[in-house]
């Protein structure tokens, strides 16, 4: 009796354990989903993040919601295709309509980019080469007509999955500084190399492809010279086809040919 008493109080332990274990994972993400600003972080790349800092003492804070008056959007939509080494540029707008003193208006504007194996990218993750990037930091001054302004940046990256974000600091009349953001989830790929085939192959096989169209060319002048021709007449149908299709091919190759060069 014992034992079987000690046996049923050691499986209550078990089952208590794996109902808190439950219970503290339901509430994680309960918390990331419901107390943490979500945008880019949890994939939204639409809307705004913004971390406020108190210029009295230096205390950052991730807001769940950025306060009213306050966007920021690409100007242009970020290309879903991007090759490794090619320089993109990227258009970003940012309205403000509370009270900014900062001066410039924009203190601080730039693209940041963090592959994903850097983890969680924020306007606060510092440059590592390879792993973030960032560009030319800009100012900006908003325009009193609309409170807003439109940056350019220009970035290139490694090949990768790449979280991009646009990055904006401005400070208000309370003192508190807001750094903003907005991002997208990107594949780089291997770059596409031009020239990659050796110079004199595709030169050869240019001048082939043109002395095929040529001769192509001349057969099918012949034909239709002779078309009444027993032999010609015969296999007209195929004779045609088989010049057509020849001449495509062909046609294609030089095409391709020119691009790789």
């Amino acid at each position: 009796v014992s034992t079987q008493s000690t046996w049923d109080r050691f499986n209550r332990i078990i089952e208590l354990i794996g109902l808190l274990t439950m219970v503290k994972s339901v509430c994680l993400l309960l918390f990331v989903c419901f107390s943490v600003a979500s945008g880019y972080l949890l994939g939204d790349p639409n809307q705004v993040i913004c971390w406020r800092t108190n210029l009295a003492n230096g205390v950052q804070e991730l807001l769940q919601l950025c306060p009213p008056g306050i966007n920021l959007e690409w100007v242009d939509a970020v290309p879903t295709t991007m090759y490794q080494d090619e320089s993109y540029t990227f258009r970003y707008k940012v309205a403000v309509s509370l009270n900014v003193t900062s001066a410039p208006s924009i203190s601080h504007a730039n693209v940041h980019a963090c592959l994903s194996q850097a983890g969680t990218c924020t306007p606060n993750v510092q440059v590592s080469p390879g792993l973030v990037t960032s560009s030319t930091s800009l100012t900006a001054t908003l325009d009193k007509s609309c409170n807003c302004s439109t940056l350019t940046s220009v970035s290139a990256f490694g090949s990768g999955i790449w979280t991009i974000i646009a990055h904006l600091r401005f400070v208000n009349a309370k003192q508190f500084q807001y750094d903003i953001a907005i991002g997208v989830s990107r594949t780089v790929a291997p770059p596409w190399v031009q020239g990659s085939v050796p110079a004199g192959l595709v030169d050869g096989m240019f001048a082939a492809s043109v002395v095929v169209i040529a001769f192509l060319c001349c057969l099918m002048a012949a034909v239709i010279r002779y078309k009444d021709h027993p032999v010609i007449k015969a296999a007209s149908p195929w004779l045609c086809l088989g010049i057509l299709l020849s001449g495509v091919l062909a046609c294609c190759t030089v095409f391709v040919l020119d691009e790789a060069t």
